[in-house]
C-alpha cells in the first residue's frame, strides 16, 4: 500500500479474514496515541511492544518525534 494510499489489493495468499486485521493494531495504536495527546518529545513506555499495537505504536511514536521505550516478554 502506498505511504498515502487509502486502499490496497488483497494479496491472493491470504483470506478475507486474515486481511482484514491487518490494519486492527496500527488503528488501535492511533486511537490511543490520540487520546495521549502524543506530541514531539514526549517520552513513551510501549509495554508488550511485540504485538500488532505494539509495534504500530513504536512507529507512530517515532514519527510523531517521541523517546520510546519499548519492552516485551
Amino acid at each position: 500500500m502506498k505511504e498515502d494510499g487509502v486502499i490496497s489489493l488483497k494479496p491472493s495468499i491470504i483470506t478475507f479474514n486474515e486481511a482484514s486485521s491487518i490494519p486492527f493494531g496500527a488503528q488501535t495504536a492511533l486511537d490511543f496515541l490520540q487520546k495521549a495527546k502524543l506530541k514531539e518529545g514526549h517520552e513513551v513506555l510501549i509495554y508488550g511492544a511485540s504485538g500488532a499495537v505494539g509495534t504500530a505504536a513504536i512507529q507512530l511514536c517515532l514519527i510523531k518525534g517521541a523517546k520510546v521505550t519499548a519492552v516485551s516478554s
